[in-house]
């Protein structure tokens, strides 16, 4: 009967030290490619059962591979090499990579694209774990590929942390800190669309603890789960689980919003001294109905102006909790300057008791008192 048959697909004719580190499949499944330690791309027709494409860029290994537009034509790569660099290729014109970004200080372990074409998740053997925009990457040059590359790091495969300076030159949007990323290449990943929006990119960790980056507030989360190193986590697209792979034989099982979120409470952000906090802008998160959530809940700022106008126009406004101090000095030099709370609240009545007694003789029988609507 028919069955299924494994076939090897012959990458290179290099009969030699030959190895791919990474591969992926094509968004139609019609195409794979491979990083390999000669330090090329391998683009192969899955098809025709031949490679097509061999383009060389990087100045050492590529550990990790991947399409960047995951629903589009899979012309958009990206590779992540020992060089420290990782390239984004256009297989359209695969002379050169279309754009470079530099900011890790050692060799790449893993990338992990949107999906979107524009955002990217890398680990690095330099022990951070970095969100990248291509919209801010260099032109990949053969000169500034030369410049840009760190090829002299030591093996981190000794399992001990080796003090890394920071790289020269650092064009991405935010760097998390926490992860161990040491011993073997730790995998990295953005959380599913459908539960979360994207919103979380989370990574294993050589001290058995993986980690959950925020990516918006750039806080994390430590999941205590292993004894040894969590090379790879997995989340359900869409259910709330995550699921662990440590080298003590064992799988780590979470609910995202129950033992995630418990263990969010004691979370700690990790940014840059020097580094503002850097907010992304998903669209697919905002409310369309509300304008003034665009910017992720808005300003403090307007806030407090919207309270000012509202001041302005009310002077009985009993929402203090919003008002700052410039605001009650405010309000209390206008008061100084007319009439106080007490003499208006003594008018008030006098209007009402007269209001009373007009009613009285004019019906002869007393009436339901009028409430005062709030001013």
């Amino acid at each position: 009967g028919e069955y299924e048959r494994h076939e090897a697909q012959l990458f290179s004719e290099n009969q030699g030290h030959f190895c791919l580190f990474s591969i992926a499949f094509s968004p139609s499944s019609t195409h794979m490619i491979g990083g390999a330690n000669d330090n090329r791309l391998y683009y192969y027709n899955l098809e025709r059962k031949r490679t097509e494409l061999t383009p060389l860029g990087h100045k050492d290994d590529i550990n990790t591979v991947a399409f960047m537009d995951g629903s589009g034509g899979g012309n958009l790569v990206c590779t992540g090499s020992d060089d420290a660099l990782i390239l984004v290729w256009d297989l359209r014109a695969p002379k050169r990579a279309a754009g470079v970004l530099p900011g890790h200080a050692r060799g790449l372990t893993c990338i992990a694209p949107r999906d979107d074409g524009v955002y990217i998740v890398s680990n690095g053997k330099d022990d951070v774990t970095k969100l990248w925009d291509t919209r801010r990457m260099m032109d990949a040059t053969p000169r500034a590929i030369k410049e840009l590359s760190i090829t002299d790091a030591p093996d981190y495969r000794m399992g001990f942390a080796i003090p890394t300076a920071p790289a020269s030159t650092d064009v991405s949007v935010a760097t998390f800190r926490g992860a161990a990323i040491t011993r073997t290449l730790i995998r990295c990943d953005w959380s599913p669309m459908h539960s979360t929006g994207q919103r979380y990119v989370f990574s294993g960790s050589a001290d058995g603890s993986p980690r959950i980056f925020d990516t918006l507030t750039l806080e994390q989360v430590k999941l205590p789960a292993h004894d040894n190193i969590v090379r790879d986590v997995v989340w359900h697209p869409y259910e709330p689980y995550l699921m662990t792979a440590s080298w003590d034989g064992t799988l780590g099982v979470f609910h995202f919003d129950k033992d995630v979120a418990a263990l969010a409470t004691q979370a700690e952000e990790y940014k840059e001294e020097d580094e503002e906090p850097v907010r992304l802008h998903y669209p697919h998160m905002l409310d369309d109905d509300d304008d003034d959530d665009d910017d992720e809940d808005g300003d403090e700022d307007s806030v407090y102006e919207e309270e000012e106008d509202d001041d302005d126009d009310d002077d009985d406004d009993d929402d203090d909790e919003f008002e700052d101090e410039d605001e009650d000095d405010e309000d209390e030099e206008e008061d100084e300057e007319g009439q106080t709370w007490e003499e208006l609240e003594r008018a008030a009545k006098a209007d009402d008791a007269a209001k009373r007694g007009m009613e009285e003789r004019e019906d002869r029988a007393p009436k339901p008192k009028a409430k005062r609507a709030r001013r």
